[in-house]
C-alpha cells in the first residue's frame, strides 16, 4: 500500500478553492486503496516537507506559490517524488504571457495579447479580456467592451500586481481537454448559466453545465484535442494537466493557457 501526503492550503488567493480540491483528492485516494496523510499548508515561511510522511506527496495547490514553481522547487531540494509537473514547467505555465509567447512560436493560435504595467501601456482596442498573468481560477477576470472599462479593469488588476494581461476577446465556445499523462481526456465545454465562466460560476454556483463530448464538428474536436497535447508537450507538463481553450464561430481553437494543477 503507498503512502500518499496529500498537500493543500497555502496563502495565495486559491487557499479556499485548494482545500476543497485536497479534501476531494484525499478521499478518492482512500477509495483507492492508498494511505492518506494530510496536511494543510499555512505559511510559506515555516513549511518544512522533509520533516513530514509519505513515500510520494500529491501537492494540490493553485496559485503562483503552490502552482507555479515554488513549492515543486521545495519538492525538489529535499528529494521527495511528487504528482505533477517539474518546478520548471509549473512557473512556465503559471505565466501566462511566457506560455503564449512559445504557443505563439510554434504556430498554435492563441488571442493577440499585450503586458503592461501601467494604464498608459494599454493600447490594444477592445473587446477585451483583463487579466493577471499568473494567477487562476478567473481571480480577477475583466470582459471590456470599450476604452473606459479597459483602463479600470487594468487599474484593478495592478492594484495588487505589477503586471496585467490584456487579451484580444474571442467570441464563441469555451471548452477545456485533460490531460492525464501523455492521453487526452474526452473534450468537455463549459456553460455558464449567464455571463462568463468566473470565479462565482466555478466555485459558488451550481448552475453552470459541463457538457461531456460537446456537439461540435468532428475535426473541430480533434483540433481541439490535437491543440491540447502539443501544449502539453511543448510546456513539458508531467502526470495531469488541463488545457483551455475557445473556439471561435469559425471553428478555429484558440489556446488560452495550461493549468498544470486544476481545481478538483
Amino acid at each position: 500500500m503507498t503512502d500518499v501526503l496529500v498537500l493543500g492550503g497555502g496563502c495565495d488567493a486559491e487557499r479556499k478553492v485548494s482545500l476543497a480540491s485536497a479534501t476531494a483528492v484525499a478521499k478518492a485516494l482512500l477509495s483507492a486503496g492508498m494511505r492518506v496523510h494530510s496536511w494543510t499548508i499555512d505559511d510559506h515561511d515555516r513549511f518544512d516537507v522533509s520533516a513530514l510522511p509519505g513515500e510520494v506527496v500529491f501537492p494540490v495547490l493553485h496559485g503562483p506559490w503552490g502552482e507555479g514553481g515554488p513549492l515543486q522547487r521545495l519538492l525538489e531540494a529535499a528529494g521527495r517524488p511528487f504528482v505533477g509537473s517539474s518546478s520548471a514547467a509549473s512557473a512556465l505555465c503559471m505565466d501566462k504571457d511566457r506560455t503564449k509567447t512559445l504557443l505563439r512560436q510554434h504556430d498554435l493560435p492563441t488571442p493577440d495579447w499585450q503586458v503592461v504595467h501601467t494604464i498608459d501601456d494599454a493600447t490594444m482596442d477592445p473587446p477585451l479580456v483583463v487579466k493577471p498573468i499568473d494567477d487562476g481560477s478567473s481571480m480577477d477576470l475583466y470582459l471590456c467592451d470599450d476604452i473606459d472599462q479597459r483602463d479600470q479593469a487594468v487599474k484593478a488588476v495592478l492594484q495588487h500586481r505589477v503586471r496585467a494581461l490584456v487579451e484580444r476577446r474571442v467570441h464563441g465556445r469555451e471548452v477545456t481537454v485533460g490531460l492525464l499523462g501523455d492521453r487526452a481526456l474526452p473534450l468537455m465545454e463549459i456553460v455558464p448559466a449567464q455571463g462568463t465562466y468566473d470565479f462565482e460560476a466555478k466555485y459558488e454556483r451550481d448552475d453552470t453545465q459541463y457538457v461531456l463530448n460537446p456537439d461540435l464538428p468532428l475535426e473541430v474536436r480533434q483540433q481541439c484535442i490535437s491543440a491540447a497535447l502539443r501544449a502539453g508537450r511543448l510546456c513539458a507538463v508531467r502526470d495531469l494537466a488541463r488545457v483551455d481553450l475557445l473556439v471561435d464561430a469559425g471553428g478555429t481553437p484558440w489556446l488560452l493557457e495550461v493549468n498544470t494543477m486544476p481545481g478538483f
